[in-house]
């Protein structure tokens, strides 16, 4: 699947979490390359705050070497 966000490409192949702060403008559209595997889709709205929590939840799983990949936005 490829998710396009403010005009920023990317190739999605395993699962994914975005997180995109409340209030952010954005535009994104997602296309689903392999109709026979369905794309789940779950939209969270966080306060500053909840974010801060879950930032410090993911934190053990930065430092254990799980696989992540990050994408910086160009502004």
């Amino acid at each position: 699947c490829e998710i396009c966000i403010n005009g920023q490409t990317i190739t999605v192949t395993t699962n994914l979490t975005l997180i995109i702060p409340k209030y952010s403008q954005v535009s994104c559209d997602v296309t689903n390359f392999f109709p026979t595997k369905p794309i789940e889709l779950h939209t969270l709205v966080l306060s500053e705050t909840e974010l801060q929590s879950v930032f410090s939840l993911l934190k053990p799983l930065i430092k254990s070497g799980a696989p992540i990949t990050r994408h910086l936005p160009n502004y």
